[in-house]
């Protein structure tokens, strides 16, 4: 259950002339796939609407592929409880319009009632529909941790920008099937190139594993769908990983306090969150990647899904580091030795206060169960919108 958590989109299209035989090619992984990500765990973000067909009766020919993963997923959900190997939660989310939903509705009524009556699909509905497109791939993008495209033009290359934006892997596919409207500047079969000759645009760490396993997932080269639906999962379940970024009181100078806390971070938060599914970077004990420490700290606190800061011996970095995190609407996960006395504002905040003279066993249980409480805040300041 590598993805477990996870939430990845899928996107794409083909002009009214592609080559049939790859668009049927493409067909068959977007549902392998689909399968794939599933059977890791994982849950599939999606648009709606339409069910365009070269070929009237001919599921091969369908020009987008929404339905495509959302029969697979629909066939999933039924077979799962069928087995009572369900698993809590939707399979799906979909994200549009209202004027998609009725599109949707209008195409494939029993499908769509069935996702829905199974709880299989978690349909959401945005209030507007003025620049409806854009405006929808920005909310998928905040809601996924990973995006695989295949054909397309202007609208895949907008949401890889936005996943690329926000520090999430973007995995496109090579098959050339042109795109629905006939824009953009080659949509994920240009981007797959472009991936290969510059993966530090793709992903934050790990490009030449990245540039590898993105060659072995090509649709031109492998013999077949699975095998390229495999490979793409197995790239997703790699790059697709939760990632927090944890700071804490690093010089050994300050005792007893840098002793405590290094045995609370390497007995307690570092196996918590490897119990969470969360990789992890703790700033001064791994490889530096910049050339200036200050750099590579808001680079990756800017990048990461939570950051757990440690209050600790009132180490003033921290606090500049942890109000980064909270302007830019990261969730944060204070800490601090118990008897800490925190400054006016901070003491607003929940804080899970430790004690040096507990077990590791004892502050894992408590650092879960503050992490459950706390982790999914609403952030700081409320976005204001019309949407």
């Amino acid at each position: 259950m590598m993805l477990k958590g996870r939430s990845i989109q899928i996107a794409g299209s083909a002009d009214e002339n592609p080559d049939r035989q790859l668009l049927a090619k493409s067909h068959a992984v977007i549902a392998a796939l689909t399968r794939g990500i599933l059977r890791a765990g994982g849950t599939v973000i999606v648009g709606i609407g339409d069910d365009v067909r070269i070929e009237p009766g001919n599921a091969d020919s369908a020009r987008l592929f929404d339905w495509t993963v959302l029969d697979e997923v629909a066939a999933f959900a039924q077979a799962a409880a069928a087995t009572g190997s369900g698993r809590s939660g939707p399979y799906a989310k979909v994200i549009t319009s209202p004027k998609n939903i009725d599109k949707a509705y209008a195409a494939r009524p029993g499908t769509l009632t069935s996702l829905l009556s199974s709880g299989a699909v978690d349909l959401r509905q945005l209030e507007v529909n003025w620049s409806a497109a854009a405006y929808i791939r920005q909310r998928q993008a905040e809601e996924g941790h990973g995006l695989v495209i295949i054909g397309g033009g202007e609208g895949v290359e907008h949401s890889a920008s936005l996943y690329v934006e926000r520090g999430r892997v973007v995995v496109p596919l090579d098959a050339n099937i042109g795109a629905y409207f006939k824009d953009g500047n080659g949509g994920a079969a240009k981007l797959y190139q472009h991936a290969l000759s510059r993966p530090e645009r793709f992903v934050l760490d790990g490009h030449d594993e990245y540039r590898r396993r993105l060659q072995l997932a090509s649709m031109i080269r492998q013999p077949d769908a699975e095998a390229t639906a495999r490979e793409t999962v197995r790239l997703l379940e790699t790059f697709a990983a939760p990632y927090a970024f944890c700071v804490r009181l690093l010089n050994p100078s300050i005792k007893p306090d840098y002793v405590h806390v290094d045995r609370y971070f390497s007995g307690a938060v570092v196996p918590c969150l490897s119990q969470l599914g969360f990789q992890h970077h703790i700033m001064g004990q791994q490889e530096a990647k910049e050339a200036y420490i200050n750099q590579e700290i808001f680079e990756r606190l800017h990048y990461a899904e939570i950051l757990v800061a440690d209050l600790t011996s009132d180490r003033l970095n921290n606090y500049l580091e942890a109000g980064y995190g909270l302007g830019h609407r990261t969730p944060v996960i204070f800490t601090a030795k118990e008897g800490t006395r925190l400054p006016f504002d901070t003491t607003t905040m929940p804080v899970c206060f430790w004690s040096e003279s507990k077990t590791d066993a004892e502050l894992q249980r408590e650092f879960i169960d503050f992490w459950n409480k706390n982790a999914r805040r609403p952030h700081i300041v409320r976005r204001r919108e019309l949407g």
